[in-house]
């Protein structure tokens, strides 16, 4: 007779992936340190919950909607990256917020970033709660 494991109870999870983003990227790329997309855009299209979005030094875009559970979007350790958006009114074609997270969105991590402009807010939570803001976190 066959004993059970733990392991043959349980499907095997996936492991949390980090994406990397930096000025200089493509978003044909991997997403790897070595080949990083061009936009934090692109990285949301490829993260699953729980994965992490690494940014390089540099400027980028907001206007930015997360709608994944317990995502991570950091500087790369040593660097820092600044996420902004216009504040310019957003009928104008621009978002509100630099970052907005959507309704129902579980957990999720900001951690050494530089959050400006968004006409109306830095960053936008839909009923959303279990926020962690830390490691030099600024205009939130």
């Amino acid at each position: 007779m066959r004993q059970l494991m733990a392991g043959d109870l349980f499907a095997a999870t996936e492991a949390a992936v980090e994406y990397v983003v930096a000025p200089n990227g493509d978003d044909w790329n991997t997403g790897s340190l070595d080949q990083p997309f061009a936009t934090i855009r692109r990285a949301l299209d490829a993260a699953k919950p729980g994965d992490t979005i690494s940014l390089r030094n540099g400027v980028y875009e907001g206007g930015i909607n997360i709608d994944i559970d317990n995502l991570t979007i950091r500087s790369l350790p040593g660097e820092w990256a600044v996420i902004q958006s216009p504040l310019t009114q957003w009928g104008d074609g621009h978002s509100d917020s630099v970052i907005r997270y959507g309704f129902d969105v579980e957990g999720g991590r900001l951690e050494n970033l530089e959050i400006t402009g968004g006409y109306w807010y830095g960053v936008m939570f839909w009923d959303w709660w279990d926020s962690d803001f830390s490691e030099g976190s600024t205009h939130v």
